[in-house]
Protein backbone atom coordinates (compact mmCIF):
# COMPACT_ATOMS: atom_id res chain seq x y z
CA UNK A 1 0.00 0.00 0.00
CA UNK A 2 2.87 2.55 0.67
CA UNK A 3 4.54 2.13 -2.75
CA UNK A 4 0.88 2.60 -4.15
CA UNK A 5 0.82 5.80 -2.29
CA UNK A 6 4.57 6.99 -3.58
CA UNK A 7 3.25 6.28 -7.36
CA UNK A 8 0.21 8.20 -7.12
CA UNK A 9 2.00 10.69 -4.97
CA UNK A 10 4.34 11.48 -7.74
CA UNK A 11 2.22 10.69 -11.31
CA UNK A 12 -0.66 13.24 -9.57
CA UNK A 13 0.98 16.68 -10.52
CA UNK A 14 1.47 15.15 -14.20
CA UNK A 15 -1.69 14.92 -14.80
CA UNK A 16 -3.51 17.86 -12.49
CA UNK A 17 -1.09 19.90 -14.56
CA UNK A 18 -1.98 19.01 -17.87
CA UNK A 19 -5.28 19.47 -16.74
CA UNK A 20 -5.38 23.14 -15.96
CA UNK A 21 -2.65 24.34 -18.41
CA UNK A 22 -4.75 24.05 -21.61
CA UNK A 23 -3.25 24.29 -24.92
CA UNK A 24 -3.31 28.07 -26.65
CA UNK A 25 -2.47 28.93 -30.09
CA UNK A 26 -1.78 32.68 -31.49
CA UNK A 27 -0.34 33.14 -35.11
CA UNK A 28 0.61 36.56 -36.63
CA UNK A 29 2.13 37.61 -40.00
CA UNK A 30 5.34 40.11 -40.53
CA UNK A 31 3.08 42.50 -42.32
CA UNK A 32 -1.15 43.12 -42.66
CA UNK A 33 -0.50 43.53 -46.28
CA UNK A 34 2.06 43.06 -48.96
CA UNK A 35 2.65 43.62 -52.62
CA UNK A 36 2.45 40.65 -55.31
CA UNK A 37 5.57 38.41 -55.00
CA UNK A 38 6.62 39.72 -51.55
CA UNK A 39 7.37 37.74 -48.96
CA UNK A 40 5.75 37.46 -45.61
CA UNK A 41 5.93 34.90 -42.47
CA UNK A 42 3.59 33.82 -40.88
CA UNK A 43 4.18 32.97 -37.06
CA UNK A 44 2.83 30.75 -34.09
CA UNK A 45 3.29 30.33 -30.66
CA UNK A 46 1.50 27.47 -28.16
CA UNK A 47 1.62 27.82 -24.65
CA UNK A 48 0.23 24.87 -22.33
CA UNK A 49 -0.33 21.61 -23.16
CA UNK A 50 1.93 18.73 -22.90
CA UNK A 51 5.69 18.88 -24.34
CA UNK A 52 6.27 18.22 -27.10
CA UNK A 53 4.12 19.88 -29.74
CA UNK A 54 3.77 19.69 -33.41
CA UNK A 55 2.31 21.94 -35.88
CA UNK A 56 0.49 22.02 -39.63
CA UNK A 57 -0.17 24.79 -41.24
CA UNK A 58 -3.12 24.35 -43.84
CA UNK A 59 -4.62 26.75 -46.58
CA UNK A 60 -3.37 29.16 -48.72
CA UNK A 61 0.22 27.00 -48.13
CA UNK A 62 0.98 23.99 -46.63
CA UNK A 63 4.12 23.22 -43.83
CA UNK A 64 4.61 21.08 -40.69
CA UNK A 65 6.91 23.94 -39.01
CA UNK A 66 6.12 26.05 -36.63
CA UNK A 67 6.89 29.44 -38.65
CA UNK A 68 6.77 29.85 -42.59
CA UNK A 69 8.02 32.39 -44.77
CA UNK A 70 5.78 32.20 -48.09
CA UNK A 71 5.63 34.59 -51.44
CA UNK A 72 1.95 35.02 -52.98
CA UNK A 73 1.83 36.25 -56.60
CA UNK A 74 -1.29 37.34 -57.24
CA UNK A 75 -3.64 39.68 -55.66
CA UNK A 76 -5.91 38.75 -53.36
CA UNK A 77 -6.70 37.71 -49.78
CA UNK A 78 -4.83 34.68 -48.48
CA UNK A 79 -5.54 32.29 -44.87
CA UNK A 80 -3.74 29.80 -43.25
CA UNK A 81 -4.76 27.80 -40.04
CA UNK A 82 -2.39 26.78 -38.20
CA UNK A 83 -2.83 23.64 -36.00
CA UNK A 84 -1.20 22.47 -32.96
CA UNK A 85 -1.39 19.38 -31.04
CA UNK A 86 0.34 18.46 -28.13
CA UNK A 87 1.95 14.68 -27.05
CA UNK A 88 -1.32 14.33 -25.16
CA UNK A 89 -3.29 14.34 -28.08
CA UNK A 90 -5.37 17.70 -27.47
CA UNK A 91 -5.58 19.98 -30.61
CA UNK A 92 -5.84 24.39 -31.10
CA UNK A 93 -6.18 26.09 -33.85
CA UNK A 94 -6.05 29.70 -34.84
CA UNK A 95 -6.69 31.13 -38.66
CA UNK A 96 -4.33 34.21 -40.06
CA UNK A 97 -4.85 36.30 -42.86
CA UNK A 98 -2.44 38.52 -44.80
CA UNK A 99 -4.11 41.14 -48.09
CA UNK A 100 -1.60 40.94 -51.21
CA UNK A 101 -2.47 44.00 -53.22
Amino acid sequence: MYLFFIITFLTLPLFTNAQSNPLEVTCSTSKATINAGEQVVFSSTATGGLAPRTFKWEGSFSTNTKNARVQFDNPGTYTATVRVTDSGGKSAAKKCEIKVL
